[in-house]
């Protein structure tokens, strides 16, 4: 399709920086030119990228502006780690002295009552003046904003004051609501300020997506026009499953991507699990659970004490190509929401690729939570209340005992709301009816 229009598309990440907002933004950067609109993306300047991570590489032809900028507290204040306060998890006491809780505390203090609406707000004023060069030189006809950090959104409520262009938020998380800005105490003049910049950017936006039901509960509550806010899913890229084989292993194999918090281990179902073992010889010599990702010795002393060592691997995270490759080969794939005052909306990103593999999904978390509801609109498996000590261990029973004879089945149905190149079209619709005036239809896209 030839390129008619040319969007501007403001994110903080972008590769070489990895992560769930990164595949999200970059995906659909990848798949708009098939729809006629070619994305031009500001970023900031590729050394202030997370350290620690593994590197990713662009795909598709986005035209991509960066910007340098010095004022960052985050970054000046912890040394190697930068990742912005939105994304860091709250103070853990495990593992740690009381010194350096301490400062970990009052650093997050810091971030996030002195720097409104997060840490990144020095890239603000930098990023205004690109804003302004790219405008002078290109054809812009649309903005879209994707956050946290939220200093994304403000960018873009310069562009719809200034510019007077049709403004797409992509609000990925809960603003207010957000629980790792809500993990130290915080001022009421802070709170009252993030609420009037939430609401400001809400009314001025056109339209506003966001990547479940559970968000959005909260976001229709904060807008007066429902019919503006849509839900497009993070998902799976068809085109990485292109080699992608599910085998049948000489071995039963349940497999975990990803990493685990060391205070929410799910001690009793690597327990139960290892019971399993115990008492059933045959799944003894056949079960191996698999864990892939950035465990911390307490986690992996966790698994290793209740599962035995012949039944275990432990592997470093994958390259995003080889998780595919890995998918292929496990028979239950695991996955554990971790529990907060917000679990109900957490959707792990890899749940997605987890469905497009077909094979059975078993997932602890609140029943009534996001990915449940997803594992269940899939048809994907099944979801298990915290508390629940033998749910867990018979699903695994039960699959295995299908494997045993044969007939353990993947599911191949495959949901098209749920892969990048059709969300992209969904996102390209909401361009279409801003640029061409149409009236927004409610619910005119799945989900």
């Amino acid at each position: 399709m030839k390129v008619t229009r040319k969007v501007l598309i403001i994110t903080y990440y972008w590769p070489p920086e990895n992560g769930v907002g990164v595949q999200r933004i970059m995906k659909f950067c990848k798949y708009l030119p098939q729809y006629g609109i070619h994305p031009v993306v500001l970023t900031i300047s590729p050394e202030r990228r997370t350290a620690g991570q593994p590197l990713l590489t662009q795909e598709g032809g986005a035209s991509v502006a960066r910007v340098h900028y010095w004022f960052d507290p985050a970054r000046w204040f912890s040394g190697s780690s930068r990742l912005p306060a939105a994304e860091k998890k709250a103070p853990s006491k495990a593992g740690r002295s009381w010194l350096r809780d301490g400062i970990n505390y009052l650093l997050h203090f810091i971030w996030l009552n002195f720097f409104i609406p997060d840490s990144k707000i020095g890239w603000y004023l930098p990023a205004r003046k690109a804003i302004d060069a790219i405008m002078q030189t290109t054809d812009i006809s649309a903005v879209l904003t994707t956050g946290p950090p939220y200093t994304a959104h403000l960018l873009g409520l310069y562009v719809k004051n200034k510019y007077r262009l049709p403004w797409i938020v992509d609000a990925r998380d809960p603003w207010v609501e957000n629980v790792n800005y809500n993990a130290v105490y915080r001022f009421g003049v802070v709170k009252a300020i993030n609420q009037l910049l939430e609401k400001k950017v809400y009314q001025k936006a056109d339209r506003i997506i966001t990547v479940g039901e559970k968000i959005a509960e909260l976001i229709r509550n904060k807008i007066p026009d429902n019919s503006k806010l849509s839900i497009i899913y993070n998902g799976y890229d068809e085109e990485e499953f292109s080699n992608f084989h599910a085998v049948k292993n000489r071995h039963f194999k349940i497999g975990y991507y990803g990493s685990i918090l060391d205070t929410q281990i799910p001690i009793s179902f690597f327990a139960s699990v290892g019971r399993l073992v115990k008492d059933n010889s045959q799944l003894a010599e056949d079960l191996i659970f698999e864990f892939f990702g950035p465990l911390t010795q307490k986690v992996k002393h966790e698994i290793e004490r209740h599962i035995p060592a012949p039944n275990l691997h432990i592997g470093d995270n994958l390259p995003r190509q080889k998780l595919i490759e890995k998918l292929g080969e496990e028979q239950v794939l695991f996955l554990y929401i971790p529990q907060d005052p917000t679990s109900e909306l957490i959707v792990s990103s890899k749940i997605f690729e987890y469905i497009r593999s077909g094979w059975p999904v078993l997932v602890i978390g609140p029943l009534q939570g996001e990915a449940g509801r997803i594992i269940r609109m899939a048809n994907s498996g099944k979801v298990f209340a915290y508390d629940d000590k033998e749910g867990p261990s018979q699903f695994v029973l039960q699959h295995y005992k299908k494997w045993k004879q044969g007939g353990l089945t993947r599911n191949t149905y495959q949901n098209p709301v749920f892969e990048r190149k059709e969300q992209t079209g969904q996102l390209a619709r909401h361009f279409e009816e801003l640029l061409e005036g149409k009236k927004i239809m409610s619910g005119a896209f799945p989900g």
